[in-house]
């Protein structure tokens, strides 16, 4: 009977952290297609949005592509590290994380912000595409401004995206968790329970003597093994 009853916990454990494990990673994989399709459209977002800002500025001002070089060219970001990745009143250290420029048909770069060894030079290709830069890899998309001539991308590090899919992945597996370790706690009591009716029945014949032929009290037993205790 004990072996039965370790059997039974052992094989209801391990389906329920099967299905959990199994179900964890579709939703981690899940989690991490939408965060991909979320990111991606923010780089395209920003391309687009970076352009009509550029030329939106040069053609209310009245300034040469030299001119806005001198203007708006932007710094490296000098945001401090930060081991907490918290906003500061300097900025978010995710800044470092983020990058963009703009170059004219020739390859010159207009205006830019990027970190050092991404984005150095241009990508003459439209579209998504993998990079690597300060030891991380990035994603970039790129795209060709017809009407003004212009090429454009913008970068963001991969690890932005890894770490917040880690982030909602653990969040949505802590319920599973949990749930798992209470039903952990819980088969070995419901199993217990289920037997005991049995337990006291292999009790009673263990007890007996070979010339003791009472019935067995078996009025607590499962319907089927009630019938057995009486004969």
């Amino acid at each position: 009977m004990i072996s039965i009853r370790r059997y039974l916990r052992r094989v209801l454990l391990f389906s329920v952290t099967l299905i959990t494990t199994i179900a964890a990673l579709w939703s981690y994989h899940d989690t991490r297609d939408q965060i991909n399709e979320l990111f991606d459209a923010e780089l395209a977002q920003t391309t687009r949005t970076m352009v009509a800002l550029y030329f939106e500025y040069r053609g209310g001002q009245g300034r040469t592509s030299d001119d806005l070089i001198a203007d708006l060219q932007m710094q490296p970001v000098m945001v401090p590290d930060n081991a907490t990745d918290a906003p500061t009143p300097l900025g978010h250290p995710y800044e470092k994380k983020l990058g963009f420029q703009i170059w004219d048909d020739d390859g010159h770069a207009l205006l830019g912000m990027r970190a050092p060894g991404v984005l150095d030079t241009l990508i003459p290709v439209p579209g998504y595409a993998q990079t690597t830069g300060e030891h991380h890899d990035w994603r970039t998309f790129t795209l060709y401004d017809e009407v003004h001539g212009v090429w454009a991308s913008a970068a963001q590090r991969d690890d932005v995206r890894d770490e917040l899919t880690w982030q909602i992945a653990l969040r949505n597996l802590m319920p599973p968790v949990i749930g798992v370790l209470l039903i952990a706690l819980l088969i070995p009591f419901v199993i217990a329970r289920g037997f005991s009716p049995l337990l006291r029945i292999s009790r009673q014949i263990t007890a007996r003597r070979p010339s003791y032929l009472e019935p067995i009290d078996g009025s607590e037993a499962p319907r089927k093994f009630g019938a057995w205790s009486r004969r």
